[in-house]
């Protein structure tokens, strides 16, 4: 359905106008909907329909108008064709959905964030490059993709795959995500972690604001500040249970090696990153 035109927007400090279309598909096909909307036979040069950037925004998710002019000037100033605000899933751990390779099981997997990533970004002066983080793909509940990406790839852009049993590889997500009660590793790999790992086949990277919070409406808005409180609550249970401080990667992630920690190299003795929310959260909250 077609929303038509809204206000244009100029990018504070920039000479950058974003003059925004709206769009919305209804459809219980999600991968359709996504390749309808980016299509660019329906988006021809010359008509009101063309797009330098299309920005996905899933309907549970909370946000302000300010982050989509933020996102569109750091891919402009940064060189981003696909870059993501922060996300983060509604049943605990609450991990946040990102996800990277891990080099040990090959699989594609949704990293942990060391907490004190936050306070490095808090302690930066603005810093916006602290901000910025490669990934390998990210969900597209709160994403910008440069046209360009979109013209280098054969549709379909976006796809639902079922990569079936068999070993690890870039393209499988882990081996917790199964599907039925057979016993077998049915690996599945969604619509949006399709493109991203099909646009990085052209050599496109994939990139996340780790400042940008987008919060996730369910039973109340989740967001990174129920990451963090997940791990530090994780975290004290294994103290409790006699783990020492120096066990850092086993205290900050719930699963073990599976999964990758952005931010390791700042952990120290292992509970400095689960310490609690710190000036992050309170500024967030603030």
């Amino acid at each position: 359905m077609d929303m038509g035109r809204a206000p244009a927007r100029r990018i504070a400090g920039t000479d950058i106008v974003i003059n925004f279309w709206l769009d919305t598909v209804r459809g219980s096909l999600l991968h359709k909907s996504r390749n309808e909307m980016v299509n660019p036979v329906t988006h021809k040069a010359g008509t009101d329909r063309w797009y330098d950037y299309v920005m996905f925004i899933d309907s549970d998710m909370a946000w302000q108008v300010d982050w989509v002019c933020d996102l569109v000037k750091q891919s402009v100033e940064f060189d981003l064709p696909i870059h993501s605000g922060l996300c983060v899933r509604k049943r605990s751990p609450y991990r946040p959905a990102i996800f990277t390779v891990n080099p040990k099981t090959g699989y594609l997997t949704s990293p942990v964030i060391n907490p004190d990533v936050f306070d490095r970004i808090q302690n930066s002066g603005g810093d916006i490059k602290q901000r910025i983080h490669d990934v390998d793909a990210v969900g597209a509940a709160f994403v910008l993709i440069r046209r360009d990406v979109i013209e280098a790839i054969k549709p379909p852009w976006f796809f639902y795959k079922y990569l079936g049993c068999g070993g690890p590889s870039a393209t499988n997500v882990d081996p917790e995500t199964t599907l039925g009660d057979t016993g077998e590793d049915l690996y599945f790999l969604g619509e949006d972690v399709f493109f991203c790992v099909k646009a990085a086949e052209h050599g496109f990277k994939t990139t996340v604001d780790l400042g940008m919070w987008i919060g996730h409406v369910g039973d109340y808005v989740y967001d990174m500040t129920d990451h963090i409180a997940d791990l530090r609550h994780r975290a004290e249970m294994l103290v409790r249970e006699g783990k020492k401080p120096g066990d850092a990667k086993l205290i900050v992630s719930p699963h073990g090696e599976g999964h990758n920690i952005i931010g390791m190299e700042g952990l120290g003795d292992g509970l400095s990153g689960v310490r609690g929310p710190g000036q992050a959260v309170a500024a967030r909250n603030g």
